[in-house]
């Protein structure tokens, strides 16, 4: 899978080490369903609360350099849950392109519904601090709030998406929390061993309009890709 391609793919791969959680996202079942229809759970971190998500099939692609159609959110699409997933979550952000300015955070937190655990470790000149993301009422990261009066709104009746935003937050540093490598990896490796779902990361960063930059290969040769994500399976110090 090409760096470019992988979309919304790592941040899938570390859900999907809790099978049961993903699972439960699906309201009705797992299975392939005869009508195309599905209903994902998400939770929406503007609303404060758990949404129920219908989507169909349907996805859109593009045709690749070598002729063949990949999805256009990222992936090679031969997983048919991952790609009503994207989808689901397209829908809660208002489009696929909005989706594309998702952040790996607020999109854990989507997909689990823990808002206070979800928190951040960034490396500032050798050192590690812990960051928080902020949920307070920002108006240019919250929902608006719907044309349509909820008195009017009747259930079963699609409506047209009325607000466009990306699933991103401000993050603020904690204090008291600043760590060196082997501290941090101590730290990481007591939260492992408490279950916990850890994904690395390392951003990719932005191109001269601001838009975010898609996945590319470390040009050290390390091996890794910039602006992907990694499940954490283990640590082992060395």
């Amino acid at each position: 899978l090409a760096p470019e391609r992988a979309g919304l793919q790592p941040v899938f791969a570390a859900i999907r080490e809790f099978p049961g959680h993903l699972e439960m996202l699906f309201a009705s079942t797992p299975e392939a369903s005869p009508e195309g229809s599905y209903s994902v759970w998400l939770y929406d971190v503007w609303q404060s609360q758990w949404r129920h998500v219908t989507v169909d099939e349907f996805v859109p692609v593009v045709r690749a350099t070598d002729g063949e159609l990949e999805p256009w959110g990222g992936g090679h699409g031969r997983t048919l849950w991952s790609l009503l997933l994207e989808k689901a979550f397209a829908k809660l952000c208002g489009s696929y392109e909005a989706l594309r300015h998702a952040e790996p955070g607020p999109l854990l937190m989507a997909l689990t519904g823990e808002v206070k655990s979800v928190g951040q470790w960034r490396q500032d000149t050798g050192w590690w601090s812990q960051n928080t993301f902020l949920m307070d009422p920002d108006p240019n990261l919250l929902a608006p709030k719907p044309v349509t009066p909820p008195e009017r709104i009747q259930p079963g009746i699609h409506r047209r998406v009325q607000a466009i935003r990306a699933l991103r937050l401000h993050v603020a540093r904690v204090g008291g929390t600043w760590q060196q490598g082997p501290e941090l990896f101590h730290t990481m490796r007591n939260l492992h061993r408490g279950n916990a779902l850890i994904l690395a990361y390392r951003d990719g960063g932005v191109d001269v309009v601001g838009e975010r930059r898609p996945g590319y290969r470390d040009p050290s040769g390390s091996g890794l890709v910039f602006g992907l994500g990694y499940s954490v399976l283990g640590l082992v110090e060395v």
